[in-house]
């Protein structure tokens, strides 16, 4: 990858499997400093969060498909804590999307 992309692009990708792989096993990964590496992470999260709330209405039973899905519900505390710490440092337009998407999520699966 480094090859082809560049280190710049192989520090992201990394960043972000490592990112994902420490909420999978249950740890809240130190959230990415790097300008480039927050911003894609942000961009990942908004996409994320918007298939899971596409994929939630389209289950027809909300409640049901935040109860069926606790891994993505468990996720949601970290990207509050990358929210809350990256919102400054984001584009705009960017930081509100994540915001608007993850109060959404949260009020969805009905967490405080």
């Amino acid at each position: 990858m480094v090859n082809r992309l560049g280190a710049a692009v192989a520090l992201i990708v990394d960043t972000l499997r490592r990112e994902r792989e420490a909420v999978d096993d249950g740890l809240d990964p130190a959230v990415p400093t790097d300008p480039d590496t927050v911003v894609a992470s942000a961009a990942e999260k908004i996409v994320t969060l918007a298939a899971d709330l596409r994929h939630a209405n389209q289950a027809g039973d909300r409640i049901g498909f935040w109860l069926d899905h606790a891994a993505i519900v468990g996720y949601l505390s970290y990207m509050r804590i990358f929210q809350v710490t990256t919102a400054p440092h984001l584009p705009t337009g960017m930081a509100d999307e994540l915001e608007e998407l993850l109060s959404r999520a949260e009020d969805e699966a009905m967490l405080p």
